[in-house]
């Protein structure tokens, strides 16, 4: 008996199986390429270089993606990592720092004479809160920063006098006050132990000393619950 010839495309197992393949490898480059958007966007990347990250994935998840998708995007993204290199290791250095096993210091040495909490103003002679420590030095001292950070802010404030704020993470940040001079600027990269400026009077107070303040999640904590154990001993 005559037989026609097939003369359509004879699909192999073979072939299944590397295109099946080849999908999965393409939606993990999606899912890569997602995840690097989303970290590189923490740091304030700018947005053109997201919006063309984020063409390459929506092709990804919408699996109208091939193998020159998959190369270009990933071309893409190592040619644009140097430009913006120390963005991408400050993210994941902030992430770090509050989980690193630095210990925080005390700024400067010397007694306590005022705690964290409700107190009498010693000035004022009223009852309010005292959102930081006081640590007695003589007029002059060096201030050191308690953690690596970044200076954020520098201020002349009537009660505080001038002061000093570093960011540590986005979670925490230090605030040093009634200083007589500082020695920092804004933007400034410090490490612990970096002096920032020196002991004074500035603003109101009664004697030379360091208000010290820590501030976790924009609440202000007392300093002496994340200080070194061994500094409060």
């Amino acid at each position: 008996m005559y037989k026609v010839p097939y003369r359509g495309k004879i699909r192999r197992v073979g072939q299944k199986n590397n295109k099946n393949r080849a999908a999965l490898i393409l939606e993990q480059i999606a899912g890569s390429l997602l995840i690097l958007a989303i970290l590189l966007s923490l740091s304030s990347i700018k947005a053109s270089f997201i919006d063309n990250i984020m063409g390459y994935v929506k092709k990804g998840l919408s699996y109208d993606y091939t193998i020159d998708d998959g190369i270009n995007g990933i071309k893409y993204v190592f040619n644009q990592i140097p430009v913006f290199r120390d963005r991408i290791v400050s993210v994941f250095q902030e992430l770090g720092n509050f989980d690193s096993e630095q210990e925080m210091i005390l700024p400067v040495d010397g007694p306590i004479t005022s705690n964290f909490g409700m107190r009498i103003h010693p000035v004022f002679n009223d009852l309010r809160m005292h959102q930081g420590i006081d640590i007695e030095a003589e007029e002059g001292v060096p201030v050191k920063a308690a953690l690596d950070g970044t200076v954020e802010k520098i201020d002349v404030d009537n009660e505080l006098g001038n002061y000093v704020i570093l960011k540590h993470t986005d979670r925490l940040k230090t605030l040093y006050a009634h200083l007589s001079d500082i020695t920092v600027k804004i933007d400034d990269k410090v490490k612990q132990n970096d002096i920032i400026g020196k002991v004074g009077t500035s603003g109101i107070a009664t004697s030379p000393h360091l208000h010290f303040e820590v501030w976790e999640d924009e609440k202000a904590v007392d300093p002496l619950t994340v200080i070194n154990q061994e500094v409060k001993k």
